[in-house]
């Protein structure tokens, strides 16, 4: 008797059990969440898009800076100044990445072939000094408030100028206009494989390795504008506007590797997370072009001639074009770093799976800026996309 009530409880209890981990695991999982299917027969094709909110930045890309201050004697400001870069206003652009995939029909194994492409685009803001201080040490400055437009110091940009200008201009220059434009058309294409790993229904990893290539055109322009009167001919005036453009030529491939991360919450929704990176091997071709147009006036008067004859004003007047190029080619490993986190809704519809995801992503390419200063390219902003397998 003893005997049959234990064994009545026993299975009462198995009962209870089972019941209660097939409730657990439904909690967890989708039928499409599931690690993945073991078949031997057949494999299963998967396609995504996805739409890129992206801002890109780029390091030490100030070409001018300006300067604000008071050369008035008897100002409480006087000799204070402040000192600001001017750098192109980033702004987020449209991008898409599209990933084409085959998942093998044993052990978990999958093939993607993925493409992304960002363009870019910002620019400065139209900058104007306002009265703006003589730059010669003989004649009068202006006294006052003032704020002039000066080359970035840690840039070249000031001795390609005054190279291209020549002699048409002398040394007293004063900066009245600045404006900068950056454009860059970011690719990239990885070939890339990786194998689902799972440690319950809850929570899996998915390891993968694979091919990079990357390529880009990044062009920034500048415009500078002045004008320059000798200070011991006052009729004696120059005006030029300088058009500062430089390109840079990104090709890279090599190695790239990362880790996705999966944690099932509930009714197909998972939190998901990704790291990786690359080592690629890039070629970074450089070239320099500063075009300037010159105009020089002499304002000089004629002598009087005799009467009746009015008196004339003799104006002269050249123009010149002057130009520079500068050209270089660079062979030299850059790193590369990205991340993502966000959401993911995965389920089955018929007989074809889907999964819509969203979040923040961000790419950095380090030291890519080899215009001047070394400095890092940096794409960050919202992804969101589909993505189905049949």
């Amino acid at each position: 008797m003893i005997i049959r009530k234990s064994s009545l409880f026993t299975a009462l209890l198995s009962v209870v059990v089972s019941g209660v981990t097939v409730v657990s695991a439904q909690d967890c999982g989708s039928n499409y969440s599931s690690c993945c299917e073991t078949s031997c027969c057949d494999g299963k094709f998967k396609l995504g898009a996805e739409w890129l909110y992206w801002k890109g930045e780029q390091d030490n890309m100030a070409l001018a800076q300006t300067e604000t201050g008071n050369s008035d004697p008897t100002s409480p400001d006087f000799l204070d100044t402040d000192v600001m870069r001017i750098n192109p206003n980033y702004k987020y652009s449209n991008g898409f990445r599209i990933t084409a995939g085959y998942e093998l029909p044993c052990n978990c194994w999958e093939v993607d072939l993925i493409y992304t492409n960002l363009p870019i685009h910002a620019k400065s803001s139209l900058v104007a000094a306002s009265n703006p201080l003589n730059n010669d040490d003989f004649g009068a400055p202006i006294v006052g408030p003032f704020t002039v437009i000066q080359p970035n110091p840690y840039y070249f940009v000031l001795n390609q100028m005054n190279s291209a200008l020549g002699d048409a201009v002398s040394s007293f220059v004063d900066y009245q206009t600045f404006q900068e434009k950056w454009q860059l058309n970011f690719n990239q294409f990885d070939v890339d494989i990786g194998r689902t790993i799972c440690f319950n229904e809850c929570i899996s990893i998915r390891p993968h390795v694979g091919f990079r290539a990357a390529w880009y055109t990044d062009k920034q322009n500048a415009v500078f504008t002045g004008t320059s009167t000798d200070p011991f001919d006052s009729e004696f005036s120059s005006i030029f506007e300088a058009d500062a453009k430089f390109r840079n030529q990104f090709t890279g491939y090599g190695v790239e590797a990362g880790l996705w991360a999966f944690w099932q919450i509930g009714c197909g929704l998972s939190f998901v997370g990704h790291f990786g990176g690359s080592i690629l091997y890039a070629k970074y071709t450089i070239n320099e072009d500063v075009e300037s147009v010159v105009t020089v006036t002499d304002n000089g008067a004629t002598p009087p001639p005799p009467p009746p004859a009015p008196r004339t004003q003799a104006v002269s007047t050249t123009v010149s074009n002057i130009s520079t190029t500068f050209h270089d080619v660079n062979h030299v490993a850059t790193p590369t770093m990205e991340y993502f986190f966000g959401l993911e809704y995965a389920d089955t519809l018929c007989d074809m799976t889907f999964a819509i995801r969203g979040g923040w992503e961000q790419h950095v390419y380090f030291e890519s800026n080899r215009f001047f200063q070394a400095g890092n390219l940096s794409m960050q902003g919202l992804t969101l996309g589909l993505e189905v397998g049949f």
